[in-house]
């Protein structure tokens, strides 16, 4: 019974996980409350049978001595009786045993599986559970990180606008141009991601789409407007301190100054163009560490050829003078 009631738990756990064996398993929890019943029965049986006769032989004995001895030899009898009996009821008690035993197992078998199988459809239903439930926390992630995004997007937008000075019909153009830009993005990443395109593919389409923002742009606001909204960029305040603070350090002449800010603003458009592969969850912070090392060694490199050996010196002895001190302490793109 101990084996059964095993194969039992294992069909509860199993139902339970996959939600599709109830019925079945009332069925066979009735046979077996069943057979339990005629178990019962044979053993009362049993019992009664067992107090009949030790009733017969603890009756008191009457009459002469010869009565005596029939008391005895029925005594005997009795206690035969009683042997045999219980033997009888032991076979029977294991053949309704085994009945149970095999109707049971008969029964599992043909209608939900072995125990083997049960064993198997649970792992394969907790697997799928894992699975299904990582998936679920994935694109919970990225709903949120977008979400994320594009409230902080809007905000950028909204202040650059606002230090622009551009009025509500051109503000709404803009936020429209931005706002397709992203969505026309998107379904194009999903469509190179699913045919396994590779990252500097992925990038390129980032930059392409960017360069067409950039050109709608013009075409939306005038060149002061433009300008003044270039300039409220973040990126762009960051770079614009960067590259004054390193002409003052190094004393940059006016053609490495345009150098150095245009080399500024390359990587900074490198690592924008990146960060939307990473908010949009096709770029790992790995691989972005890794992009960000690659970037630097390649900017300090350009740094080289436009400062003299005495300003390279001084710039590189200087952490605070390099642009991409926050990409080497791992903060990515």
């Amino acid at each position: 019974m101990r084996n059964l009631l095993m194969v039992a738990l294992l069909l509860t756990l199993a139902v339970g996980c996959t939600g599709k064996l109830e019925d079945k398993l009332d069925v066979l929890l009735d046979e077996q409350k069943d057979l339990r019943g005629r178990l019962a029965a044979i053993e009362q049986s049993q019992e009664e049978l067992n107090r009949a006769a030790h009733a017969s032989e603890s009756k008191p004995a009457e009459g002469a001595a010869g009565t005596t001895a029939s008391v005895h030899v029925a005594r005997d009898s009795v206690v035969m009786s009683d042997d045999l009996a219980g033997q009888m009821a032991e076979r029977i008690m294991a053949m309704v045993q085994q009945t149970v035993e095999s109707t049971v197992d008969a029964r599992i078998a043909s209608q939900v599986g072995t125990p083997d199988d049960i064993e198997a459809i649970m792992s394969e239903v907790v697997e799928d559970e894992i699975a299904a439930k990582a998936e679920a926390d994935r694109l919970e992630a990225e709903t949120r990180r977008r979400k994320q995004a594009a409230e902080w997007d809007v905000r950028l937008l909204d202040r650059r606008a606002t230090s622009a000075g551009l009025d509500d019909a051109t503000r709404t153009a803009v936020s429209a141009a931005r706002s397709s830009m992203n969505d026309a993005l998107r379904t194009q990443l999903q469509e190179l991601h699913s045919q396994n395109a590779s990252m500097e593919e992925m990038l390129a389409a980032v930059a392409s789409s960017r360069e067409n923002y950039e050109i709608e742009l013009e075409q939306i606001m005038k060149d002061e407007e433009l300008k003044a909204f270039k300039d409220a960029d973040w990126w762009t305040k960051r770079q614009q301190g960067h590259v004054d603070q390193l002409a003052t350090a190094v004393n940059l002449n006016d053609e490495q100054k345009t150098q150095v800010n245009g080399a500024y603003a390359d990587m900074r458009t490198k690592i924008g163009d990146g960060f939307v592969l990473m908010r949009e969850g096709y770029l790992d912070g790995r691989s972005a560490r890794q992009g960000s090392e690659i970037m630097y060694q390649s900017f300090t490199d350009t740094m080289g050829t436009i400062l003299t050996p005495e300003q390279l010196t001084a710039y590189e002895s200087n952490p605070d003078l390099r642009f991409g001190r926050g990409l080497r302490r791992g903060r990515g793109w």
